[in-house]
């Protein structure tokens, strides 16, 4: 499959899309419904904390996904963006919480880092480069 890419401006009501490519892409290559979504949720919520974290909120900034398959089957999803310096492939310290009383936000990296089986980041110039890799199950 060839790759593709989408670049979306960083506000809240774009990521939908991005998630619709993600999850669309994911099943073409032979991910089953729960896995093709799970890669989705990862790449929505990289894109919250860039929005979030990266820009400060809602911004004219932008945030590309270059989407491919590999030879081996894995999807690999690259977010890159122009915010500030942050190196989310380190996974985040455990914290205990209980299920009861979860806390509000936070989650993100946890989720992105438990559903992906490889979370690299770069930084090049001006740009964060985040990628994240799903290998097909066989």
């Amino acid at each position: 499959m060839k790759p593709k890419q989408l670049t979306i401006q960083a506000y809240h009501n774009q990521i939908s899309e991005l998630c619709d490519l993600v999850q669309e892409i994911a099943r073409q290559s032979g991910f089953n419904e729960t896995t093709a979504y799970s890669c989705s949720l990862a790449a929505a919520e990289a894109c919250e904390n860039i929005i979030h974290h990266g820009y400060g909120g809602e911004t004219h900034h932008e945030i590309t996904l270059n989407i491919e398959t590999t030879v081996t089957g894995s999807l690999m999803l690259t977010l890159s963006d122009e915010a500030p310096a942050f190196n989310a492939s380190l996974k985040p310290e455990q914290s205990t919480w209980s299920p009861e009383n979860p806390p509000v936000g936070g989650l993100g990296l946890r989720i992105i880092h438990r559903v992906m089986d490889e979370v690299l980041y770069e930084r090049t110039s001006s740009q964060n480069i985040l990628t994240l890799i799903k290998h097909i199950q066989q």
